[in-house]
């Protein structure tokens, strides 16, 4: 492998820690106790990426981190992971568009292992740290859910069923979709789609207008 190669597979795997720190803090959920268990997932995650690159293992690795780390049951880690993981894409493909914008850019030069792509993923992991600094030091993100708390497959909870189905429904119909920087990672109205679904839900479970029984 080239050195070009390399420092892909090195960002990359920086990147999958991004992305489970993204869904962690974005619940406000305890990391440096777990460091080491995180480290273990981030090593994990990272070679079996290199074997097959598909964003299920993202979710994958982070839903069994969750449920046997942090004990959560399996609904639940499945709604942390899928939606840290909206969160890392959303950041990244408002990077992708940027870098695409430029007028010496094209999205050609911002695929595979180019030197124009490696910039990009290290700004996107620059600024994905400066949002998750920002949730730390502010505190911010959602306490509805906590440790072995259920969430039954009821009318109530068709919300969050409905987030989980968007967002790996979009994983799959990727490939579907016109390969361009709008759709590297999940077609836009499908990410729109989820974000607002999750903006729904997990509002209305903040401020408890949405019944949990």
């Amino acid at each position: 492998m080239s050195v070009l190669s390399w420092m892909h597979v090195l960002l990359l795997s920086i990147d999958f820690g991004m992305m489970i720190l993204c869904s962690l803090v974005l619940f406000r959920q305890k990391i440096k106790p777990f460091w080491k268990e995180i480290a273990v997932a981030v090593v994990l995650g990272a070679a079996l990426m290199m074997f097959h690159r598909t964003q299920f293992i993202y979710i994958g690795v982070t839903t069994l981190l969750l449920w046997r780390t942090w004990k959560y049951h399996i609904v639940p880690a499945l709604l942390i992971a899928v939606s840290g993981y909206m969160l890392s894409v959303i950041i990244s493909t408002l990077i992708f568009v940027l870098i695409d914008g430029m007028p010496s850019v094209n999205f050609e030069e911002i695929k595979g292992t180019s030197p124009t792509f490696l910039l990009t993923i290290l700004l996107v992991l620059m600024t994905k740290w400066v949002v998750i600094r920002a949730f730390i030091r502010k505190r911010l993100g959602f306490t509805f859910l906590c440790s072995y708390s259920r969430i039954p497959p009821i009318p109530q909870n068709a919300g969050t069923y409905l987030l989980i189905f968007v967002v790996l429904a979009g994983i799959l119909l990727r490939p579907v979709f016109t390969y361009s920087v709008f759709s590297v990672f999940m077609p836009v109205p499908i990410l729109a789609l989820s974000a607002a679904i999750f903006i729904y839900v997990a509002l209305g479970k903040e401020l408890g207008l949405l019944d949990e029984k």
